[in-house]
């Protein structure tokens, strides 16, 4: 008799045990549009150009600005941006996604010297989430 309950608790370890066993799932086009914003956060706060870029589609072009002009212009914007105080804040941006595309406002920027608020336009491009557009949105 001993027999079928030391099998019968056995299966019901080995059940749970694998029961709370789980697969590795990819996070949701949600999760990874809001690791590409922080991802962009921090980037931006600590003025890192180059890993900024390596969020934006090659083939950005948005209000007849290349990737390259991107670059340009945060480069120049982000030289200061430490002493300057610059502060941005993602995490309250709505996140609006169509199929392969996406939308994400607000962004906020803040520093010393003045504020602004951004709409970024994502694409999926082979599996990642890019900026393939930037806008400013009014106040």
């Amino acid at each position: 008799m001993k027999t079928p309950f030391v099998f019968l608790a056995l299966s019901i370890v080995l059940g749970t045990a694998m029961g709370c066993a789980t697969v590795a799932q990819t996070p949701t086009d949600r999760a990874q549009i809001q690791l590409v914003l922080d991802q962009w956060k921090a980037a931006a706060e600590s003025g890192d150009v180059d890993r900024l870029m390596s969020l934006y589609a090659d083939d950005y072009n948005a209000n007849g600005q290349t990737k390259a002009d991107v670059a340009k212009d945060l480069a120049s914007e982000l030289k200061d941006s430490k002493s300057e105080g610059l502060v941005i804040i993602v995490n309250v941006a709505t996140i609006t996604i169509d199929g392969n595309k996406a939308t994400a406002m607000p962004i906020a920027a803040s520093s010393r010297v003045g504020s602004d608020s951004f709409r970024f336009d994502l694409a999926k491009e082979q599996g990642r989430w890019l900026i393939v557009g930037m806008a400013n949105v009014p106040d």
